[in-house]
């Protein structure tokens, strides 16, 4: 399914309380029940990769019943089946009181069965059953990433969501436990459900489009790859100085190349970069676009992502899923995800981080060793499973009767 600016046709709009609904006709059958899903942050480049591929493939599956997705204006949806599917193009912010209000009104003129919070936010107000999906806890555990009150504002509605909601969906096991121990949530209250690399990802052969990658992002022949957003816990400040400690005499000419979207962290990662006298050998290229991705990882050595905390850590399966080596951290849910397909590392110790780069540099064996061992691992993690995992939840909690 594709995600793009413009508007979708609909047979029928009409305005509900100030939004745009676009509505589709017929519905399948009177025993269809209506789930609505809120979609307004599937613009967003973590949370809304696990919208735009969660919910096509939980379309494919299912058969039976009615979907309302809340999309932001001017956001086409495409790949959606005409008489199962509908839009609902609503420009009321979230994270604002204002969708405390909106959100409810809308759910209760639908009439919806079931409601899913694909991120940490519910409606106090409930006219249906809901489902939220809380991928993980980490501004509970680094708070100075937000400001005081968005902080306030994350601690309260991940504590109400998890209280209020019929059930809660997470994407790994270490999730599953923080959220029990943190919210002190009842654990058969909280289901696991896999993230997945999307389908594009695998390895590229073609060398004319290795090519062109390598051109547009200035890549070097040999080099390692970190991407992510640069905030503390991501410990770009140790994998930059762990770097630095790799003898020149043995590694000349290899490069670290870390990726993301621009950040305020950006300054200091700069500065730091500049104060090891790194400026030749460790390159930040900024975003790189999801159609480029397999083949920034196809041409790295290795990814290397030692970071502090993850609820999942999507770039090690995505990296595993192009053949691409990994090394990550021994914490969070990293092990969980790598298995016995990474090297793990401790991410707090810059020596364990450098020589974790070394070996994966010098050593051919283990390189082949990773390769094979990522591929069969990616291979476990599908989004046709995790839709048929996240149906299972709405069919048992559908089948409950309405308090």
């Amino acid at each position: 399914m594709a995600w793009s600016s413009g508007v979708c046709r609909a047979r029928h709009r009409q305005v509900v309380k100030g939004v745009d609904l676009e509505s589709y006709s017929p519905f399948p059958g009177k025993d269809a029940q209506r789930i609505a899903v809120d979609l307004r942050r599937v613009l967003n480049v973590g949370i809304g990769r696990y919208m735009r591929c969660l919910f096509p493939a939980i379309l494919r599956l299912d058969q039976e019943n009615q979907y309302w997705f809340l999309s932001p204006p001017g956001v086409r949806i495409e790949g959606l089946r005409a008489e199962q599917s509908h839009v609902i193009s609503t420009a009321v912010p979230y994270y604002s009181v204002r969708e405390q209000l909106a959100i409810p009104r809308l759910l209760k003129r639908l009439s919806v069965d079931l409601f899913h919070s694909p991120h940490f936010v519910l409606p106090i107000v409930r006219p249906c059953k809901t489902i939220v999906t809380i991928h993980d806890l980490i501004y509970r555990e680094y708070p100075g990433d937000l400001s005081r009150v968005g902080h306030y504002y994350y601690s309260v509605f991940t504590w109400l969501a998890a209280r209020l909601a019929d059930r809660v969906l997470t994407v790994s096991e270490f999730s599953r436990q923080e959220i029990i121990r943190r919210l002190k949530v009842a654990p058969e209250q909280v289901v696991v459900v896999p993230e997945a690399p999307g389908s594009h990802f695998r390895t590229i052969g073609d060398r004319a489009h290795l090519a062109r990658v390598r051109s547009k992002y200035s890549l070097p022949e040999r080099f390692l790859f970190n991407i992510g957003i640069q905030r503390p816990r991501k410990n770009l400040d140790r994998l930059i100085e762990a770097f630095s400690q790799l003898p020149l005499r043995s590694f000349r000419g290899v490069k670290l190349i870390l990726a993301g979207k621009s950040d305020p962290g950006f300054q200091h990662v700069s500065s730091l970069i500049k104060q090891l006298g790194l400026g030749d050998r460790v390159l930040v290229i900024g975003e790189v676009a999801d159609e480029d991705l397999p083949a920034v990882y196809s041409l790295a050595r290795g990814l290397v992502f030692p970071s502090l905390y993850e609820g999942f850590g999507l770039p090690v399966v995505e990296a595993m899923a192009c053949g691409t080596p990994v090394i990550t951290s021994r914490g969070s849910a990293l092990p969980e995800v790598s298995g016995d397909a990474a090297l793990l590392v401790d991410p707090r110790s810059v020596s364990d981080i450098r020589d974790g780069m070394a070996r994966v540099l010098e050593d051919d064996q283990l390189v082949d060793l990773l390769k094979s061992r990522g591929y069969a691992r990616a291979r476990l993690f599908t989004w046709e499973a995790a839709a048929s995992r996240t149906l299972s939840v709405y069919q048992e909690i559908l089948g409950k009767a309405r308090p």
